[in-house]
C-alpha cells in the first residue's frame, strides 16, 4: 500500500538563503536519499559579513569544514525529520527544535570564525 510510510526523510529544502531570510519549503526525500544535507557559507563581502545556507535532501553525505578563496564551508548531515532548519532559524512555534548534532555543528562553526578572527 502506497503512502507516507514508504515516504523517507522530511527535509528542509532551501538554497543560498542569507542570514535574515527563513526556510519555508520541505521536501519528501525518496528512499535513495537518506540523509539531510546542509551548506553553510560564511565570508566578508565589499558590504560586510555574509552567511548563505542551503539544505536539500541526499543520498551520501560527509561532514566537512574547509576554506574556499576565504569562505568558511561548512558541510552537516543528519537523519531525522526536519533535522537540517537554519541555525538562525530556530524552531519556532510547533516547529522542530535543533538535533543535538546540528547545536554541536552550529558550535563547532561558530568556535572555528571566532579562532579565524583571532588570527586576523
Amino acid at each position: 500500500m502506497a503512502g507516507s510510510r514508504d515516504r523517507g526523510l522530511q527535509c528542509y529544502s532551501c538554497q543560498s538563503l542569507r542570514r535574515e531570510d527563513r526556510c519555508h519549503q520541505t521536501s519528501h526525500c525518496p528512499l535513495s536519499q537518506p540523509f539531510c544535507k546542509t551548506l553553510t557559507s560564511q565570508g566578508d563581502t565589499e558590504s560586510g559579513p555574509l552567511t548563505t545556507y542551503s539544505a536539500w535532501c541526499a543520498d551520501t553525505c560527509k561532514f566537512s569544514t574547509r576554506t574556499v578563496e576565504e569562505t568558511l564551508v561548512t558541510v552537516t548531515c543528519c537523519q531525522t525529520t526536519l533535522c537540517n532548519i537554519p541555525p538562525w532559524q530556530g524552531g519556532g512555534a510547533g516547529g522542530p527544535q535543533g538535533s543535538p548534532q546540528t547545536v554541536a555543528a552550529a558550535l563547532l562553526l561558530s568556535l572555528l570564525l571566532g579562532l579565524g578572527a583571532m588570527g586576523s
